[in-house]
Formats: structure tokens, sequence, C-alpha cells
């Protein structure tokens, strides 16, 4: 959905920082506004092989840790405990 809102996501920059060949593809989607030239699955066949999606959903575990990081400041309580949760929401929710 961000891809055809023309937002680019981590793995999407990952990916053509990597892989210039797949600019003009994400540009025709962008500007097309639909996969109906360059399938989704095969431009997600090349995020998952390029390691682009690995590479950020390990720097996505990594935010993640620092965000629980800091709340070891905050006192145990109900909320504190909310919080807490919400990195590993996060990063598990399209799992």
């Amino acid at each position: 959905v961000d891809l055809l809102e023309g937002k680019l996501t981590l793995p999407l920059i990952l990916l053509l920082k990597s892989d210039t060949s797949m600019r003009d593809s994400v540009q025709t989607v962008m500007r097309d506004g639909d996969y109906s030239a360059v399938p989704r699955e095969n431009l997600l066949r090349v995020i998952e092989e390029s390691g682009a999606l690995a590479s950020a959903r390990e720097r996505a575990y990594e935010y993640a840790d620092r965000a629980r990081e800091a709340l070891r400041t905050l006192s145990d309580s109900v909320y504190c405990e909310a919080l807490r949760s919400i990195p590993t929401f996060i990063v598990e929710r399209d799992r």
C-alpha cells in the first residue's frame, strides 16, 4: 500500500541502494498506482532475495530493543508494561 501511495519503505530503500536496476520498476508502480506493469509478487520476491527485507527487519528489531531499553528507567506499572509491549507488537505484527 505504501508504494502505491508513493511512499518508499526501508526494504525498498535498501533494495534500491543494492540494486539500482530496480529503480524503473519501483517508479512505474509509484507512477501507475498499481501493480499491473510490475507484479507485486515479483517485487516482493526481489526484495526478499536481495536481503533487503532481512536487513530492514534486523534494523526494526534493533530499534525495538533500544526502545525497550529506554523504558527500563521507568517504574514498573501496567502502563509501563503496555509501553514495553509496543515495540514487540510492531516488529511482529506482519509475520
